[in-house]
């Protein structure tokens, strides 16, 4: 009997699957849709192109500050904005803001089902968001006789 056996030979490697990670979800989503409305829905210019109406809620401790919102306003770390999206009635994303300590934005895509969007899909809020004229916010739209820190974006 002859038995033919290498040391050097081994089997071909089996391919590892990734381990996939649980998707990541806002846990403030629940919290969030509870916030008051700060202005009336509206259909975006910034988001969509005029396809979303938005309803942007904010926490109560800062619904007078968002509401009175004036060029040049400054707001405190801690303050979150939510712009809640619908789509022919049907919910879409939600854009959300936080003022962060260094005085920057945080931003977040968060997808009806409460899953966060990756990272990467926020840069272009950023990007637009510094050309805002209250600190990164455009605020509400509001009517013609008053003043306003928004082009309704």
């Amino acid at each position: 009997m002859l038995a033919v056996a290498c040391a050097e030979e081994r089997p071909p490697s089996l391919p590892h699957a990734a381990p996939v990670a649980a998707p990541q979800r806002w846990v403030r989503l629940a919290e969030a849709e509870k916030w008051p409305a700060v202005g009336p829905s509206f259909a975006s210019r910034g988001h969509g192109a005029g396809e979303y109406v938005v309803t942007v809620r904010v926490p109560e401790a800062y619904a007078a500050l968002y509401r009175g919102l004036v060029a040049g306003a400054h707001l405190p770390a801690g303050m979150t904005v939510a712009a809640f999206h619908e789509h022919g009635g049907e919910r879409a994303s939600v854009y959300v803001m936080t003022k962060e300590a260094s005085d920057d934005w945080a931003y977040l895509v968060v997808r009806p089902d409460g899953v966060l969007e990756p990272a990467g899909a926020v840069a272009f809020c950023a990007r637009c968001h510094a050309e805002a004229p209250a600190d990164s916010l455009f605020g509400s739209p509001r009517g013609p006789r008053e003043s306003a820190a928004s082009d309704t974006r």
